[in-house]
């Protein structure tokens, strides 16, 4: 039996409102690899990004990585770069603030996804989520995956922009003002970036820059600690299949994590964080975050976990 808890954000996002103005002839669609964990070609990529639900620039950033056999997952805080959850595909660790522990399930991944279904009326979604399964082989049914393949070949029109630094920047506006964006270099397939700006709105909302493609990871890429080497201020609980029922609980209403997420994410999140913790003492919450995830980040530092943080202001032109 498996169970998976998931958290969508579905976006209706654009560019720039001078697009047409700058925009060449229609653009030969490029060639987009669709990247799957567990399921090359490529073999390789590394993925990191940042979701942006707020113009003051508070939202969650995420890391995948994979060389073709193994996988880490992070969903995280931007500010501070503390995990709210890791994964290498097998195990899972979950920053339960509301507890002052982490959490260590087995038999779990957790996983990132940056999706297009060119039938909704809001295409773009973003999916995060933790699988907990009691058959090992079933975890592949949760990979992370970005599917800007599907962007690209859609049936939408895509233009080419001028740029000056010599890479190619597409752009394809939408009914409402919509408008994604895609830069890459022409011949290098290793490497792009996807944004997301809403009409109306000064940031981007979503933002990926995938590297590696088909290349050796950068180091660290793919670390993932050492359970035996957290030290003792870091409580730890390692559930047991005994145990596994009551985490797929928290999974379910978001008790295991949405603390820490409402903390990273703000005012966004806090109605749904009111529901699932009604009488919590966020400034409490806030002291606390600042003690055990200084420590739970320098442990996980030691053995070469390192997530970077990212600026609340964001640039508003794509650039390598």
């Amino acid at each position: 039996m498996g169970l998976r808890h998931s958290v969508v954000i579905v976006f209706g996002i654009a560019f720039v409102a001078t697009i047409a103005a700058r925009a060449e002839q229609p653009a030969t669609r490029p060639t987009m690899p669709a990247l799957t964990v567990g399921a090359p070609p490529p073999r390789s990529f590394m993925a990191r990004g940042f979701v942006r639900l707020a113009a003051d620039g508070e939202g969650l950033a995420f890391h995948v990585a994979t060389d073709g056999h193994k996988q880490v997952c992070a969903l995280y805080d931007p500010a501070d770069g503390t995990p709210l959850f890791l994964s290498d595909g097998q195990q899972t660790l979950v920053y339960d603030l509301a507890n002052t522990r982490v959490i260590l399930a087995p038999v779990s991944r957790g996983y990132i996804r940056v999706d297009w279904n060119a039938q909704d009326e809001k295409p773009l979604d973003f999916t995060v989520g933790v699988a907990s399964n009691s058959d090992p082989a079933k975890l592949d049914e949760a990979n992370s995956w970005f599917r800007i393949d599907r962007f690209v070949n859609s049936e939408h029109t895509l233009k080419q922009l001028a740029t000056q630094d010599g890479t190619e920047l597409f752009a394809a506006e939408r009914k409402g003002g919509s408008v994604e964006s895609l830069q890459r270099a022409p011949g290098d397939a290793s490497w792009f970036r996807f944004k997301s700006k809403s009409g109306g709105e000064s940031f981007y909302r979503l933002e990926l820059h995938v590297t590696s493609i088909d290349k050796e990871l950068p180091k660290n890429a793919l670390a993932f600690p050492d359970m035996k080497r957290l030290p003792e201020n870091v409580h730890l609980t390692e559930l047991d299949q005994q145990m596994l029922p009551q985490f797929r609980v928290l999974l379910r209403n978001g008790g295991a994590w949405v603390a820490k997420m409402t903390l990273a994410a703000g005012p966004t999140v806090r109605d749904f964080a009111e529901k699932v913790m009604p009488n919590a003492n966020w400034t409490q919450l806030r002291e606390r975050d600042v003690t055990f995830g200084a420590a739970y980040r320098k442990a996980l530092a030691v053995q070469g976990v390192e997530l970077p943080t990212i600026p609340k202001v964001s640039t508003t032109q794509p650039t390598r």
